[in-house]
């Protein structure tokens, strides 16, 4: 008997007369190792939400409702195997640190106390997050969310895993650390089934299931995917490209009369959450009409960064000042006006981006927003935030991603809360008046000029 059978699955949104699955057949058999790929809108992530509500549901292990509509078709499965899904919207407390958010999950398990926090631990160290097992939830990092979000499945040891694109935000060698495990995890003679838009993650499987507008328009081997597949050639065809240029503005094309102005400068920024230091004395500045890329591993203070510069938290000390106040979009961001149920979330962001784009502000902030875009959503954003920078904004995005960074006109990376490389050049002349920026973050405890 197969691991999992799926039959006819065909599931249209509540708020869609179309389907938006079609006919959807495939099995699963005890230790395959299967990637799941197609582009954004194509239905992977809905499929991933019928297959968790049917298991779930027709095991007595009744799902609220995270995917509404009509579900058409039968998923038959073992009743004695286990399965555990990683979805990258999965929730936290905020009022427990995550190795005891671990551990609770698993007291429904029926384990022993000795089998919980062996596993609580073997999961955290699984990930790297072993030296964050007092921190809470909410003090991680979007990077690190994801990581705990891969924690808590490992732990489950189920017998068939399925991960629905939970590794996007994380920086190369996390990202091929979480690999390796998998490939372990599978050596084990477990399932996987891991639903991706990146080329690298597909190395280690075995099978590849290829969904467009719905369907599954391949079914086969790794190698018959990559040699003989025009599919695996569209997909992932464009390469995204290096830029050619300093700044985007008109200065960057030969305007001797003008020079770049500095429209944000953030000095001696710190900050710790508890008595962990995040950032340590970072100094920073952004130009108008320039495209910058802002890269570190995991935990380097990216996103703090980001949430000090629009004043969701204040530093312990430093200041930062700027021409207006920063506006940031982040992967959490669902400011539509409209009923969007029906999208998939990379099609969701790809509006939320669109709208954001279109603001007024001066100096525009994206936090990993590129992360569940496939390649070609990815390219086309990037081009749009160029636009941006070429209208004379002050345009910054992170990410983990070399060859997004490198599309960009600067680069800089964080190490352990501070600037560790940039590519500004540092004999650039640029104008600073100080005159015409404002002070928008102080230390905690002090009042801004806003």
């Amino acid at each position: 008997m197969n691991l999992l059978t799926v039959k006819n699955i065909s599931f249209a949104y509540r708020s869609s007369k179309t389907n938006f699955l079609k006919d959807i057949n495939f099995s699963v058999k005890q230790g395959e190792y299967i990637v799941i790929l197609g582009a954004n809108g194509s239905g992977k992530s809905t499929l991933a939400r019928v297959l968790e509500q049917k298991i779930k549901n027709e095991s007595n292990n009744l799902l609220e409702e995270k995917i509404t509509g009509k579900i058409q078709g039968r998923v038959e499965f073992e009743k004695n195997k286990t399965f555990a899904f990683a979805f990258s919207d999965d929730n936290f407390s905020d009022l427990k640190n995550i190795k005891d958010e671990i551990r609770s999950r698993l007291k429904k398990l029926s384990l022993t106390d000795s089998e919980i926090e062996q596993r609580t631990i073997e999961s955290l160290a699984a990930t790297g997050l072993i030296d964050e097992s007092n921190s809470v939830a909410k003090n991680l990092s979007s990077s690190q969310k994801q990581k705990l979000t891969l924690s808590a499945v490992f732990a489950q040891q189920a017998d068939l895993l399925l991960i629905d694109d939970t590794l996007s935000m994380l920086d190369p060698k996390s990202r091929s650390e979480i690999l390796d495990y998998l490939d372990f995890y599978n050596s084990t003679g477990k399932t996987i089934i891991h639903i991706t838009h990146n080329f690298d993650d597909i190395e280690k499987a075995h099978r590849v299931i290829f969904l467009q507008k719905g369907k599954i328009c391949f079914d086969g081997t790794l190698q018959d995917f990559k040699e003989k597949n025009e599919l695996s050639k569209n997909f992932f065809a464009e390469p995204i490209p290096r830029s050619p240029y300093i700044f985007c503005s008109d200065f960057a094309q030969n305007d001797k009369n003008s020079l770049p102005k500095v429209c944000f400068l953030a000095e001696n920024l710190s900050f710790s959450y508890g008595k962990k230091e995040v950032l340590k004395n970072l100094n920073l500045k952004l130009f108008s009409g320039s495209l910058t890329a802002l890269t570190g591993i995991c935990a380097s203070g990216k996103s703090t960064f980001l949430k000090i510069a629009e004043g969701f938290i204040q530093p312990n000390s430093g200041t930062i000042f700027a021409i207006s106040k920063p506006k940031v979009l982040t992967q959490n961001s669902t400011d539509t006006k409209e009923n969007l149920t029906f999208l998939s979330a990379g099609e969701r962001l790809k509006l939320c981006i669109e709208e954001f784009c279109s603001s007024k502000e001066n100096i525009l902030f994206f936090d990993e927003i590129l992360a569940g875009l496939d390649q070609k959503n990815r390219l086309l954003i990037l081009k749009k935030l160029r636009e941006l920078a070429f209208s004379g904004k002050a345009v910054l995005f992170t990410t983990s991603r070399m060859d997004e960074a490198s599309f960009a006109d600067r680069h800089i990376s964080l190490q352990d809360g501070a600037v560790a490389n940039d590519t500004l050049n540092p004999t650039l002349e640029y104008d600073t008046n100080i005159k015409n920026l404002f002070q928008i973050s102080r230390k905690s405890g002090e009042n801004s000029n806003e």
